[in-house]
């Protein structure tokens, strides 16, 4: 349903339908945990909060992320920041390349 809802907006704001779609892949529910786990190990990286590192092994069901509190979720935020701002650095200079060789 997102990308159908993605292509939808593209076409009436007329933006490219193909980005709109591709950029939906990497927010959908298959993908949500590995990227968020991965932010939060970027974060981890950043800001030691609490004793140790998480272990994502031992959580039982997705709620019990949210008793780990308020440390959890700064580390995942500053993490998800830094992983947003390289990537798109990396895709504003892909494109930047692309319009530059593919004519």
């Amino acid at each position: 349903m997102q990308i159908i809802a993605a292509i939808f907006f593209a076409k009436l704001v007329k933006g490219n339908k193909i980005i709109a779609a591709t950029c939906t892949a990497v927010s959908n529910p298959l993908t949500n945990l590995p990227l968020y786990t991965f932010c939060y190990f970027v974060g981890h990286l950043f800001i030691h909060r609490g004793s140790e590192q998480f272990a994502f092994s031992r959580f039982d069901h997705f709620n019990d992320l949210f008793e780990l509190g308020p440390d959890i979720i700064l580390v995942t935020a500053v993490g998800s920041v830094i992983v947003g701002v390289i990537f798109a650095i990396l895709g504003y200079l892909a494109v930047k390349l692309f319009a530059k060789f593919g004519r």
